[in-house]
């Protein structure tokens, strides 16, 4: 029953959030909450939230008008809106309104995310127009299927992978460059870095390595790794007379997404600087070829990107802010913690629901999950009919 409150109530009382925060909505989910957890409809707000793991309403909205001001910040200088920001910081630098507009409340909801968490819009990713790189979606190759997790992967499964990668450069000549990248987190997200190492067609062996991000995901630490690469081989491509690369990664993700055309929702400005190399070094008249290789199965390329990246991330814990490049999805990420703190803030000061507190003195937001097709069409079906 809480999940139908938080896909079919909920979304009516999020709409328009990061513009109308002023909206006193909190009965109704109060009063929602009690029929979907079976509470009297006296029960307190404080303890049916805690109960269903549904944020409270202005720390759900003031996570959603982050991200909406992170969408604006990243947008264009030139967009309507873009201007009207920049305008509106121009003029009310101490943030001080008389009557507070939505810029204000974004503003100062961003900052008190940045005194929580420290992550910081002063380099934000720009937003594009990634309709050039579209590609159709293709399926995973088929040897994916057969070789396991790191975590449960069998001896069999180790030996079999690494005859398969022993056999995917078959073709290499003195024309070839070979390359393992990956990415490393300490915390996921957390402190980031990418490494890789590069055997080029004169035998020299280049190792790469770049602190990414102080708060990043390991996705993006295995893109930066390719991407850091190609733009190594786009340099030696004339010099070495490199006329094909070929790259192994163990983030099936991050092939997907460059070479599959599997969804991306969050790094797109990284994506398609990446498309954009591979399209530069094809036209240096680079074949180039990106395939999966298991991690942490004793590949010696592997092992050494491995080491390199681990290094990087722990350099990415000193970087400055001016260094560090915010995406989209460590806004979405931060934002949701920095709400979830002061949740938990409210909660261990409140005054209600002291005898829930006795037994689940951790808040833990929920956010759904909808398990299987059939429950999907149906809460699609009520959403339609919803007014």
């Amino acid at each position: 029953m809480d999940n139908l409150y938080t896909s079919l109530v909920l979304p009516q009382l999020e709409y328009a959030a990061p513009v109308w925060q002023i909206a006193n909505c909190q009965p109704l989910q109060r009063k929602g909450l009690a029929v979907c957890l079976g509470l009297p409809t006296t029960s307190g707000k404080d303890a049916a939230e805690v109960l269903s793991g549904v944020l409270p309403l202005d720390f759900r909205r003031e996570e959603l008008s982050i991200r909406e001001c992170g969408k604006i910040f990243a947008k264009n200088k030139k967009e309507n809106i873009a201007k009207c920001l920049e305008s509106y910081m121009g003029k009310h630098t101490n943030l001080i309104e008389k009557f507070r507009s939505p810029f204000g409340y974004m503003l100062t909801q961003i900052e008190d995310m940045k005194s929580l968490t420290n992550l910081t819009m002063n380099s934000i990713e720009p937003e594009f127009s990634y309709l050039e790189y579209l590609q159709p979606s293709r399926t995973r190759p088929d040897y994916w299927n057969n070789l396991g997790c790191s975590e449960s992967r069998t001896n069999k499964q180790v030996e079999d992978a690494k005859q398969i990668i022993k056999n995917i450069p078959s073709d290499v000549d003195n024309r070839t460059a070979v390359a393992f990248t990956d990415g490393s987190c300490r915390g996921n997200p957390g402190p980031c870095g990418a490494g890789a190492c590069i055997l080029l067609p004169n035998t020299e062996l280049v190792e790469l390595k770049q602190p990414v991000s102080k708060l990043s995901s390991i996705l993006v630490g295995e893109m930066v790794a390719i991407k850091i690469k190609l733009k190594t081989i786009l340099e030696e491509c004339k010099r070495l007379q490199i006329k094909k690369l070929k790259i192994f990664s163990h983030s099936q993700s991050a092939i997907g997404i460059i070479n599959l055309g599997w969804e991306n929702k969050t790094h797109k400005f990284l994506s398609s600087e990446i498309l954009q190399l591979w399209k530069d070094l094809e036209m240096a008249g680079v074949d180039i070829h990106l395939d999966w290789t298991l991690g942490h199965a004793g590949i010696s390329g592997n092992e050494t990107a491995d080491r390199l990246a681990k290094e990087a991330a722990t350099e990415a814990e000193s970087m400055t802010d001016d260094e560090v490049v915010t995406s989209q999805a460590d806004i979405c990420h931060v934002a949701r913690e920095s709400v979830r703190m002061k949740w938990q803030r409210r909660w261990d000061i409140s005054e209600n629901g002291r005898h829930l507190y006795q037994f689940r003195q951790e808040v833990k937001p929920k956010y759904i999950n909808f398990q299987g097709l059939k429950n999907q069409k149906i809460l699609l079906q009520l959403q339609w009919v919803l007014p």
